[in-house]
């Protein structure tokens, strides 16, 4: 787990939030502080998935809120953000199907995704669990019509979302 006062951190290439403690050159001055007093700064990486909140910046931006709320320290928090980031179960993509409501007409809309009894076993050799499946046959093909999509990695953001 990771602990706020341990946290040093400059930008990462796996977090798309930046935590800059002791910036140099960057005193906040006040008749309170005349001399000047530290502040936490947090921000926003626009340079990794467009600067999105997803699961493991929420919670490395609540450690260092915690860390400044304990040393009663200003947090100054530069946004330049996209907003939430909801991921893709990337190992699902290249595999489903579509059932449109219209086979000939796409603008119709679509029934369900699914996946063929080939792609199916495919997907669940490379993890198991990332898609949840009904098995259904239509016109005397098996199809595993998908209900529910988890994804291998974690920290999708889709663990938010309510189940319709």
């Amino acid at each position: 787990m990771l602990q706020a006062e341990h946290l040093r951190l400059l930008p990462s290439p796996s977090l798309g939030t930046t935590y800059v403690y002791d910036f140099p050159g960057l005193t906040l001055r006040s008749p309170e502080y005349p001399l000047g007093r530290r502040v936490v700064v947090v921000a926003n990486d626009i340079t990794y998935k467009i600067g999105s909140f997803g699961p493991v910046e929420d919670q490395f931006f609540c450690l260092i809120t915690q860390y400044a709320w304990k040393f009663g320290l200003p947090r100054i928090y530069l946004s330049a953000n996209s907003g939430a980031r909801i991921g893709l179960a990337e190992e699902a993509l290249p595999l489903f199907s579509v059932a449109w409501n219209v086979d000939e007409r796409p603008e119709k809309g679509i029934k369900y995704l699914y996946l063929s009894r080939e792609n199916f076993l495919e997907l669940k050799e490379k993890g198991g669990n990332s898609v949840r499946t009904v098995e259904i046959e239509v016109d005397g093909e098996r199809r595993y019509k998908i209900t529910d999509i988890i994804g291998l990695q974690d920290g999708l953001g889709v663990e938010s979302l309510p189940r319709l």
